[in-house]
């Protein structure tokens, strides 16, 4: 049986393993991008009017804060309010 095997069996092995972490790699970056473009699209979908989405405080504002007032609050205006909120919060404090 062992003349069956290739010679450099061990190499084999070892490219077998290394393929197989790559794949995995790969499934988890595509994971990641899935969940990602579905934060995008449902920013997208809160602001899809650019001029609109510039002239709010939400442009100025950090992608993790944006996702953290996208996934608990549902109502725009309140969106808005402490988007606006954390923006005047940031000013005052680099003003001292």
């Amino acid at each position: 049986m062992s003349e069956l095997l290739p010679q450099d069996c061990p190499t084999f092995s070892q490219g077998l393993r290394q393929a197989q972490t790559r794949a995995a790699l790969a499934v988890r970056l595509y994971w990641q991008i899935g969940r990602d473009l579905e934060r995008t699209r449902a920013f997208y979908q809160a602001y899809p009017d650019e001029g609109q989405f510039a002239a709010q405080p939400v442009s100025q504002l950090p992608w993790g804060h944006n996702l953290v007032l996208l996934q608990k609050l549902k109502d725009p205006a309140q969106r808005l309010w402490y988007a606006e909120q954390a923006l005047r919060s940031n000013d005052e404090q680099s003003d001292e």
